[in-house]
């Protein structure tokens, strides 16, 4: 491979020229090298699995270009070859500007156990006004008619977040089928209008996968009451702070208001005998796990 790839040729790319002009960001080895790794990645799948085409976003079209060089400097003048393309789209990017990757933060996986069914849904529920549109256009399978019509839908009555639900119930049955969306979309309408103890406990556990949480115990519970915890949770900063909260109705015990002064730690309601879902005012939660 090494006599079909110059230095010069690589240096050439603008891909790669970029990136050297550019003092602030530079360009490691391997970046520098990966071209030529992709471009034989993508001669050895010609060769061998008569690969024609290869496709990726925007920022891959160097790599794929000099993977088409590649095949046809290695094939010579073999005029019985099949001519190899490339085809790259728009990198998709996320508000900031900042394109979804596998080395970038904030970004969701297919693979369950990377990103929970749960957070999968809730990350295109979430998309910004601005965003979810483009992204609709980009992923969903529902023909361009249906998606214009839910976009003039969209513009009219945002507040309903019409787009945002759509994009996150497609994607959600193709990725991981209609058992796991009828599960989270539960979840999710339960936490914000109905009662925890509707959820199993995995649910449970990633629907708070991303809250604070903090650690107990069960043996200090006898010595503990919920101001106790209430402040080691951090969501009261004080004991006066928790009291007052309490009287002004403002803490929830797993999605329904307490009433009352005070409560021992024996008597709260744990959910499978070992998690309390603790809030304060409308969006500030603590999971507290007993063991």
């Amino acid at each position: 491979v090494g006599k079909h790839f110059s230095i010069n040729y690589m240096l050439g790319k603008d891909s790669v020229k970029t990136r050297i002009e550019n003092r602030d960001q530079g360009i490691s080895y391997t970046e520098f090298s990966y071209m030529m790794l992709q471009s034989y990645d993508f001669y050895h799948l010609h060769e061998k699995e008569n690969c024609l085409l290869q496709i990726g976003a925007s920022d891959q079209w160097g790599n794929i270009t000099a993977g088409v060089e590649l095949i046809r400097r290695m094939q010579g003048d073999d005029q019985d070859k099949d001519i190899v393309y490339g085809l790259t789209f728009p990198l998709v990017t996320k508000a900031d500007g900042s394109k979804f990757g596998k080395t970038e933060s904030g970004n969701v996986w297919l693979n369950p156990d990377k990103t929970s069914p749960y957070q999968f849904y809730q990350f295109f529920l979430r998309l910004p006004d601005d965003e979810v549109i483009k992204l609709l256009r980009f992923f969903s399978m529902k023909p361009m008619d249906e998606i214009r019509a839910l976009e003039e839908r969209f513009k009219a009555e945002p507040h309903k977040r019409e787009a945002q639900q759509a994009l996150a119930e497609e994607l959600t049955l193709l990725i991981h089928g209609e058992a796991e969306l009828k599960r989270v979309a539960h979840a999710s309408k339960v936490l914000f209008s109905g009662t925890l103890d509707e959820l199993d406990e995995k649910t449970l556990k990633e629907v708070f996968s991303e809250a604070p949480s903090v650690q107990i115990a069960k043996s200090e519970l006898g010595s503990k009451t919920l101001v106790d915890i209430l402040v080691e949770s951090k969501l009261c900063q004080s004991k006066g702070a928790a009291r007052k909260d309490i009287k002004a109705g403002a803490v929830y015990l797993n999605n329904q208001r307490f009433e009352g002064e005070d409560l021992s730690g024996a008597d709260l309601p744990l959910l499978f005998d070992s998690l309390l879902v603790l809030r304060r005012g409308k969006k500030n939660y603590c999971l507290a796990q007993f063991s």
